[in-house]
């Protein structure tokens, strides 16, 4: 199962207003909502090549996403997500601010909200070197 364009907006749009409201009890700087739904992800790494693969994600929050892995990202790097939606895709871009070993092949990757791409159409959308472009 895959998160859509328009879920990841209403989880945005959810995690905002019970921050404004008082209503997240933990500590953190901003409340998250735990999933365990695949996404593509596009990495660029240091050698400025992009790769592309299935991840699972493991929660999301206004300024962040934590990502479960099969390879090592360093710490710095950018990854996009697309969203796909009927009324078009979101694509954001992330930093990775954390990649932590979790068992063999397996990494934890805490990534901060760097920004939104545009939204396009379906299908759209194409990386390309360090930028995103349709």
């Amino acid at each position: 199962m895959a998160l859509s364009a328009e879920q990841f907006s209403a989880i945005l749009d959810h995690l905002r207003s019970d921050a404004t409201c008082g209503r997240d009890s933990e500590e953190r700087v901003a409340p998250r909502v735990g999933l365990r739904v695949r996404a593509t992800v596009t990495c660029w790494k240091a050698d400025h090549k992009t790769v592309s693969g299935k991840v699972w994600i493991r929660d999301i929050s206004v300024g962040g996403i934590g990502l479960l892995i099969h390879d090592l990202i360093e710490k710095g790097s950018l990854f996009v997500i697309v969203f796909e939606g009927g009324n078009g895709n979101i694509t954001v871009v992330y930093r990775v601010v954390r990649c932590q070993e979790a068992g063999k092949n397996q990494y934890i990757v805490g990534g901060l909200f760097e920004k939104f791409g545009e939204s396009r159409p379906k299908s759209a959308t194409v990386i390309v070197g360090e930028s995103v472009k349709a």
